[in-house]
């Protein structure tokens, strides 16, 4: 039951069973009313019932009133129980919205550790901040999870600064909300959202699961960005996806390759330029510094960029204003940084090729990507990525590869890392006969690479099925279950002779 409110100078509302409701004051005076009726059936609790109700809170308040004259409350907090659940939220549609999104979970995680739910609004006086402040000094290993009903860059910030489980936009993220809650409750880590899981950071090892709650929590906040790594590990593909999960994902997401930006075309690139600034100058260009208003300005590979082109660079980031060729004045820019590169960015500081203060200005946040042959447990399951691509773009039916195969492909080093695997895919695809990718399939330059690797019965056994056979290809091929063309290919792979 819900309850009754009565007018009084103060007004005091009876909560539901489950709820208190507290009212605060500003000289820190609490009261808590609490009303449970379980003892009292909901039809036996009359008008005389009500009216008696009514008078004892009214003579609450008056009691209340003399004792605190001048002191009105300044606000009214929900906190709700609900199966070992805190949940602290002002705003009533949004209060009202979690406990159905809770409430869903109730019958899987009863009975389980207890969960803070807290809004937050990203301003120093966020209750929400304060209470997980105050519990966490309190128990340092309560999960907690935030939510509101946007996502600005202020509210994630301060989501990061809490060290909060995980920060959800009600009603959007609700089904990522509840998984959390789930979690959270069965003693578990909270789930990377869907939109980081489903998205360019395949493979489940250890490495890889840390790397994508780290960028869940990046992407949450409106920091500079320096993603380091070698050659094909997928620095644009970690950008785009810091983009795309970000409170700028409406916005544009704009790349700059810095390795083909040479430095007489560096300010007309990046801060653009009024008609006729010079000659050629036919028409206004923005440049691509304004063309990121408001939203991600990715520099690629900026450790490849001249000293002279890394100081225009640090003024206008430091400034956040560009000056376009020909403009008498410069233009406000609002953008979220992140450059990458794969070189030693610290160790060319050290030897003066690259600025130190833009250096500092960059490495805000660092994310650095393991190389392929740090984490080769990852292979087989992007091995079964890309053969989905490749059966989509040449519309074809491949199965996979060989477990032998598979097995060969991760003792290789792959010096050209993601990249280079998803080449070699490709180019299994356009050697592969049969339902499933076999050795023979593979580039030349691996064979080559598997020399000394290769199972020492393969030539003997394909041998001895031929000598077996009488050279019957067909009968060679139904006993080592390949196609015919693959029995063709590993003669002439292992150079035996055929038979006249």
């Amino acid at each position: 039951m819900w309850g009754l409110a009565y007018a009084v100078p103060e007004a005091y509302t009876l909560a539901h069973p489950l709820a208190s409701i507290v009212l605060k004051r500003t000289s820190g005076f609490r009261a808590v009313i609490k009303q449970r009726l379980h003892s009292r059936p909901c039809n036996s609790f009359g008008a005389c019932g009500c009216f008696r109700l009514a008078c004892a809170l009214m003579g609450s308040a008056l009691e209340l009133r003399a004792n605190n004259l001048g002191d009105p409350p300044t606000c009214i907090e929900r906190q709700d129980a609900m199966g070992g659940i805190k949940i602290v939220i002002l705003d009533r549609e949004l209060a009202t919205t979690v406990r159905a999104l809770v409430g869903q979970c109730q019958d899987a995680v009863s009975g389980l550790p207890s969960l803070l739910i807290v809004q937050l609004t990203g301003t120093s006086e966020c209750k929400g901040a304060a209470i997980v402040r105050t519990l966490r000094s309190q128990q340092a290993a309560l999960p907690v999870l935030g939510v509101s009903r946007s996502d600005g860059a202020a509210i994630t910030r301060q989501a990061v600064r809490l060290g909060i489980n995980d920060f959800f936009r009600l009603p959007d993220e609700a089904p990522d909300f509840q998984r959390a809650v789930s979690a959270l409750l069965s003693g578990n880590e909270a789930p990377v959202k869907a939109s980081i899981e489903q998205n360019v950071l395949l493979g489940d090892s250890p490495q890889m699961e840390s790397l994508r709650k780290y960028v869940a929590r990046v992407a949450m906040t409106d920091s500079t960005v320096l993603i380091t790594g070698e050659t094909g590990t997928g620095k644009e593909l970690v950008a785009e996806l810091i983009h795309r999960s970000g409170s700028r994902r409406e916005k544009p997401f704009v790349c700059v390759n810095s390795a083909a930006l040479p430095d007489a075309l560096l300010e007309s690139e990046l801060f653009g330029y009024e008609k006729g600034a010079f000659t050629g100058a036919h028409a206004r260009y923005q440049g691509k510094l304004r063309m990121a208003h408001s939203g991600t300005l990715f520099f690629d590979e900026i450790g490849e960029l001249s000293l002279n082109s890394q100081a225009k660079i640090l003024r206008a980031l430091e400034s956040r204003e560009v000056h376009p060729l020909g403009g008498w004045r410069g233009c406000a820019v609002n953008i979220r940084l992140i450059a990458a590169s794969n070189r030693d960015m610290e160790a060319m500081t050290q030897a003066g090729q690259f600025r130190q203060d833009l250096f500092y200005r960059l490495n805000v946040v660092r994310i650095e990507l393991l190389p392929l042959r740090e984490r080769k447990q990852d292979i087989p399951r992007l091995l079964a990525h890309f053969v989905a691509l490749g059966n989509r773009q040449f519309n074809r039916e491949v199965r996979g590869f060989q477990p032998e195969v598979v097995e060969l492909l991760q003792s290789y080093n792959w010096p050209g890392n993601i990249r280079e695997l998803r080449n070699v895919v490709e180019a299994s695809f356009v050697n592969a006969v049969s339902e499933r990718i076999e050795l023979i399939d593979l580039p030349e330059c691996l064979h080559r690479a598997f020399e000394g690797k290769l199972p020492p019965d393969s030539r003997e056994k394909l041998v001895r099925a031929l000598l077996a056979s009488k050279w019957n290809i067909s009968r060679v091929a139904d006993e080592l279950q390949c196609s015919r063309m693959t029995v063709y290919r590993k003669i002439a792979r292992y150079g035996i002779p055929m038979a006249r």
